[in-house]
C-alpha cells in the first residue's frame, strides 16, 4: 500500500515539473509570438552513402537529450536523404525537447514523404512540439501540409479546455498560415481569433494581441482583415475587423473602413469603423474611383432593375 501511494505521488510530482516546464517555455524568446520567414527547405536531398550521416544516425539512439538535439541538427544540415528515416525515429522520444528538434529537422529536409509523419505530431502532448509543428508544415509549401496545419493544429477541437501553452501554440501556427503563398487558408483562423477577444483570462487576450502585431506585417493578413469588413455576413465579424483595422492602423484599409462607417447596414459595424478611422488619422489623399453598385450588408438594401426595352415596329 505504501509503495503504491509513493509511486501515485512521484507520477504526480513528475506530472507538476513537467507543467511547470512547459509554463516557464512560454517566456522563451524561442516561443514569443512574433512573425519568422518561412523556414528554407533544402533544395533537393542528395543521395549515396555519406560518412558523416551514417555515424550521425548510428549515434543517434545511445546519446543523452542533448547530444541527440546537437546530432538532429547535424542531419538537418546534411540534406541527406538517409538523414530522414534516422530523424523521423526521433518523433517518438519520450524528452518533449528531443521530438521538437526532430519535426524541426524534418521541416528543414523538406521530403514530402514526411508529412504524414508529421501529421501523427499534431496530436503531441506537448505544446512546444506543436509550437514548432506549425512552422515544419507551413515550410513545404504544400497543399497536403497547410491543410493539416489548419485544421488540425490551429482550428481542431477549439471548444475543448486549453492551457495558455496550447493557445500559444495555435497562435503561432496561425501567424504561420498567413505567410503562405497560397492565401487560401489564411481568413478561416480569424474567427477562431475574434473568439479571444472576450476570453476570460488576460495572458489569454494578450497573446491575442501580440498575435495581431504579428500578422498585421505579414503576407495576407491585412488583406483577410479588410476582406472580412467588406464581406462577411455576420455583423459581429465585420465589427470585429473594422475593431482590429483600427487597432493595427491598417492604412490600407481606409477607405473600405469609410465606407462601411456610412453603409454597413449594422450600427455596430458602422460605429466600429468610424472609431477605426479616427485611430487613422486625417489623409489628403482622394478615395479610388469605383463604380456604383449594390454592397452586401448596406442600408436599405433596395436594388431597381433597369427598365425594359422598347423595340419599335418597323
Amino acid at each position: 500500500m505504501k509503495r503504491n501511494t509513493r509511486l501515485l505521488l512521484l507520477m504526480l510530482l513528475t506530472g507538476l515539473v513537467s507543467t511547470v516546464a512547459q509554463d516557464l517555455g512560454a517566456n522563451d524568446e524561442k516561443y514569443a509570438l512574433k512573425i519568422r520567414p518561412i523556414h528554407v527547405q533544402c533544395e533537393a536531398l542528395s543521395e549515396g552513402e555519406n560518412a558523416a550521416v551514417a555515424k550521425a544516425s548510428k549515434e543517434l539512439a545511445a546519446a543523452d537529450s542533448t547530444g541527440k538535439i546537437r546530432l538532429l541538427g547535424e542531419l538537418a544540415n546534411s540534406c541527406h536523404r538517409k538523414s530522414v528515416e534516422a530523424v523521423s525515429l526521433m518523433l517518438q522520444d519520450k524528452d518533449p525537447l528531443v521530438r521538437q528538434a526532430a519535426v524541426e529537422a524534418l521541416g528543414h529536409l523538406g521530403d514530402p514523404e514526411s508529412i504524414d509523419a508529421l501529421t501523427e505530431m499534431t496530436t503531441d502532448a506537448d505544446w512546444r512540439v506543436r509550437f514548432s509543428l506549425g512552422v515544419a508544415l507551413c515550410a513545404f509549401q504544400k497543399a497536403n501540409a497547410s491543410v493539416v496545419a489548419l485544421n488540425q493544429l490551429s482550428l481542431l477541437n477549439i471548444d475543448a479546455p486549453l492551457t495558455e501553452g496550447d493557445i500559444r501554440a495555435r497562435l503561432h501556427t496561425i501567424i504561420q498560415i498567413n505567410q503562405l503563398r497560397d492565401a487560401t487558408y489564411s481568413r478561416k483562423p480569424f474567427n477562431y481569433l475574434f473568439s479571444l477577444m472576450d476570453h476570460e483570462k488576460e495572458p489569454v487576450r494578450k497573446m491575442l494581441s501580440e498575435t495581431m502585431e504579428a500578422l498585421k506585417a505579414t503576407k495576407n493578413a491585412q488583406y483577410e482583415l479588410i476582406g472580412i469588413l467588406k464581406q462577411n455576413i455576420n455583423p459581429n465579424s465585420r465589427r470585429k475587423a473594422a475593431y482590429w483595422l483600427g487597432q493595427l492602423k491598417i492604412e490600407r484599409s481606409r477607405w473600405q473602413l469609410k465606407e462601411a462607417s456610412e453603409e454597413d447596414g449594422d450600427e455596430s459595424v458602422r460605429k466600429a469603423a468610424a472609431e477605426a478611422l479616427k485611430l487613422l488619422g486625417a489623409t489628403d489623399e482622394e478615395p479610388p474611383p469605383s463604380a456604383p453598385k449594390a454592397k452586401a450588408g448596406a442600408k436599405g438594401g433596395k436594388t431597381t432593375k433597369p427598365a425594359p426595352r422598347t423595340v419599335k415596329k418597323k
